[in-house]
């Protein structure tokens, strides 16, 4: 106090400003005082690097590790990098690790260098929740035994929002690879209303919706019927809420039996659908109705995966099948590419119900995403929901390959590699080795397609080897 002082700010102090290309305000705060003020200026020392082209990427939540690119300078010192949010953005050396969603504020520092001093410049990484690729599984049941709320592959019954003015969530129409497709962000719950024409959903037997989310550990369903009156608060109405846990970043289906809502005593006047969930992003699609006469070859019950030592047995029950040819295991590492694993004949016609099985004796280390695909006789599909089951690597083996029986490729992992000799040779029923591939350390946890499309049919023996690990396991080419 009652004396001049002298701020000399540096600018990377200032971590929130993105950009200091185009200022355009400057904010003076104190507490009702009296405050004289002189030489307020920008400044640099006389023999600072002019330093420019520095920018960060766009980036999503799981994007791998990153090389900085370093800025333009006048100056041949050495750079370096830190970050204001290791929460967001961890940096070792020039390489960038996202570790959460948010942004941080990376500097790079010049060091001095002959006739420049040191100096700095700032760039602003954001990062953002993935969103899906593909859009949600299209419908396959005839319209005739639906009654759609929102979906491209039919005539929706009119909704009067998707957002009601008393819900917590924020809503918008997006498009997944030409897809319409509802975007939930900040969804705490939300409120979708009907009740300017109520549903009768009396004759269905199911409620079917896809969801894709990055970040939702749980996600609640409640329906709302207001009874015969038609009015909310009328006496009559009744309402049930279902709590589910979404796999993460891909889609989900739920085919969820009416008879689950078993606090609604009517289905013959739906007029509130609401979402809940933990304040999350959740996109939406294919919200309907169904019965299943008429339409589905198979009526599927349950369908698990389990640890089951160092595999995963797979498990499925169907109450009945009409034309149906068989089931495709397939598998994934992130629940949005899939192989096939196996395939898996069906009783094809049965008013019982039948249980199934299927044993993948080479999980992958991490999480294994599993889903069948159902074949009919005249060349419709449906996707079951997707269960997972996650192995380390000390649980599992050496080395993990898919599909089995292959035809045109086979995928391999080797989940440890101890040598940079290992390798993985394919041996035929005369002992000779047609293809052999060699992996060096960096390459454990990688996946390696191998083309097989030019052998003959037949059983091989798939070896291998490393240091003084020697691991075999039978493959067919088909």
């Amino acid at each position: 106090l009652s004396g001049w002082v002298s701020y000399d700010i540096p600018m990377t102090d200032f971590v929130g400003l993105a950009s200091r290309a185009h200022l355009a305000q400057m904010i003076f705060v104190s507490s009702n005082s009296t405050v004289y003020m002189d030489n307020v200026y920008f400044w640099r020392s006389p023999n600072a690097p002019t330093i420019t082209g520095f920018t960060m990427p766009a980036t999503t939540f799981g994007d791998a590790p990153f090389t900085i690119t370093a800025p333009t300078s006048n100056s041949a010192g050495a750079f370096t990098y830190t970050s204001s949010n290791t929460s967001v953005a961890t940096i070792s050396g020039d390489v960038i690790t996202i570790v959460g969603v948010g942004t941080s504020v990376i500097t790079a520092t010049q060091a001095a260098d002959g006739a420049y001093g040191s100096g700095s410049v700032i760039a602003t990484l954001l990062v953002d929740y993935p969103s899906p690729l593909t859009a949600a599984p299209t419908p396959t049941r005839a319209a005739s035994d639906v009654i759609s709320l929102y979906s491209n592959a039919y005539t929706n019954v009119p909704v009067d929002t998707w957002s009601a003015g008393w819900d917590n969530a924020d809503v918008t129409d997006v498009l997944i690879a030409g897809n319409d497709t509802k975007l939930y962000t900040n969804l705490v719950f939300s409120g979708t209303e009907f009740t300017s024409t109520t549903v009768d959903a009396s004759t269905m037997e199911n409620f079917h919706i896809d969801i894709w989310t990055p970040d939702a550990t749980t996600f609640h369903i409640k329906l709302v019927d207001f009874g015969a009156n038609g009015s909310y608060g009328g006496g009559d109405d009744s309402e049930h809420e279902l709590t589910f846990t979404p796999s993460l970043s891909g889609w989900v289906s739920y085919d969820i039996p009416m008879t689950d809502f078993v606090g609604l005593a009517s289905r013959a006047h739906l007029a509130q659908l609401l979402f809940v969930s933990s304040n999350s992003t959740v996109y939406v699609d294919n919200v309907y109705f169904w019965k299943p006469e008429g339409t589905l070859p198979v009526t599927l019950t349950s369908f698990t995966a389990v640890k089951n030592g160092k595999s995963v047995l797979l498990k499925w029950n169907t109450q009945s099948e009409s034309n149906n040819r068989g089931f495709v295991i397939e598998r994934s590492n992130n629940s949005m590419n899939w192989s096939q694993l196996q395939f898996v004949n069906s009783v094809g016609n049965s008013t019982t119900a039948r249980d199934y099985n299927a044993i993948d004796r080479n999980p992958m280390n991490g999480i294994n995403y599993y889903r069948l695909r159902q074949l009919d006789n005249d060349g419709r599909q449906t996707f079951s929901s997707i269960a997972n089951v996650k192995f380390e690597n000390a649980e599992i083996m050496e080395f993990s390959f898919y599909p089995n029986p292959a035809k045109n490729s086979l995928n391999i992992i080797l989940n440890r590699i101890e040598s940079a000799n290992a390798k993985v040779e394919l041996i035929d029923a005369q002992g000779r080795v047609v293809l052999s591939n060699k992996f060096n350390k960096q390459d454990a946890g990688i996946l390696k397609s191998i083309n097989i499309s030019a052998l003959a049919r037949g059983v091989y023996i798939l070896k291998y080897s490393d240091a003084s690990n020697i691991k075999s396991a039978k493959v067919l080419i088909d």
